[in-house]
């Protein structure tokens, strides 16, 4: 996603189920914003979803092993890195990046896309203090 090249504009760009969490750096956010900037037209949108960080929730399953869905997984915090590792039962894992608000927004504005909506569920409630969810929707001016 860091190289995204069409071969046209679009006039939309999405990006789900918090993929935009497995960029490591800000640097990385960064030309994926920018790609999507280039690559849609003028009034084109860019819609991305991520959870928000809870430091409750880190607390209560942070290193315990647990089942969910059916696959037994434990969850590792790296709060000085902002990462989360995600390991399987059986040895593998992934890394992911927990990334706040303002970073959003500053992602938003740095590679000059403008905020239409910001949700904090699919339902389109507010974002908010106590949304687990951010789902934005950014457009091209």
């Amino acid at each position: 996603m860091r190289d995204l090249r069409l071969d046209e504009p679009t006039d939309l760009v999405i990006c789900p189920f918090r993929s935009l969490l497995h960029l490591p750096t800000r640097a990385d956010r960064l030309r994926v914003f920018e790609r999507v900037a280039a690559a849609l037209v003028p009034g084109g949108r860019f819609a991305w979803n991520a959870f928000v960080f809870d430091q409750a929730v880190a607390d209560e399953i942070g290193g315990a092993w647990r089942e969910q869905g059916g696959v037994e997984h434990r969850v590792d915090y790296d709060f000085d890195d902002r990462r989360i590792d995600l390991t399987l039962a059986g040895g593998a894992s992934v890394p992911i990046w927990w990334v706040g608000v303002e970073e959003w927004d500053g992602l938003v504005a740095d590679a000059g896309l403008e905020v239409e909506a910001r949700y904090g569920t699919f339902d389109r409630e507010p974002l908010d203090e106590k949304s687990r969810e951010a789902i934005y929707v950014v457009r091209r001016p």
